[in-house]
């Protein structure tokens, strides 16, 4: 008997719109060991809130977030992988932010592979953080998902309400591959 295939699964969304309290819930429903953090957090966290971060910082968090998501993948031996943003992410951040994105972090997001995307919509409640930065850009850059998503000839799903409604939509997908 071989090994199972191993799925990678992207959860994707503007701030604040549940992305890491889903993927916690992810691993104590399916008994992952983890699922791969959003490094871009931990990065600015250390930096402190009043850091105004650079081109340069969206080239590094793009790189270790990689690493990160590579090394996980490598190294679980969990069915699902659930990674808690990507690099689209940062392509999308860096073109809303400086109205342009890397050519490496493109590249990167090309060659990067996954087998579901979960979009997470902004009917969630806004928490403020002092990372985050735009509680009514929410719906605008989760349309820039969908459409860059649809341009690389991805689906998605979309995922509403509570955070048991997103979980019983993520499971009703999981389970029809199973």
């Amino acid at each position: 008997m071989g090994m199972e295939k191993k799925y990678k699964i992207a959860i994707l969304g503007a701030e604040s719109t549940g992305k890491t309290t889903l993927c916690q819930v992810l691993v104590k429903k399916y008994n992952l060991l983890f699922f791969v953090p959003e490094f871009a957090r931990s990065y600015l966290h250390n930096k402190g809130s009043h850091y105004y971060y650079t081109e340069a910082d969206l080239l590094y968090i793009a790189e270790n977030q990689q690493v990160i998501e590579n090394f996980f993948f490598e190294h679980t031996t969990d069915r699902f992988l659930f990674c808690d943003t990507t690099l689209l992410t940062i392509q999308i951040w860096s073109e809303y932010k400086y109205g342009y994105c890397a050519d490496t972090i493109k590249k990167r997001v090309r060659e990067n592979k996954y087998d579901f995307f979960f979009i997470t919509e902004s009917d969630f409640p806004w928490e403020p953080d002092p990372l985050r930065e735009n509680p009514y850009m929410r719906e605008g850059i989760n349309d820039t998902y969908k459409r860059t998503l649809t341009d690389m000839g991805f689906s998605y799903h979309s995922l509403y309400g509570s955070i048991e409604e997103r979980l019983h939509k993520v499971s009703q997908v999981i389970n029809h591959i199973l």
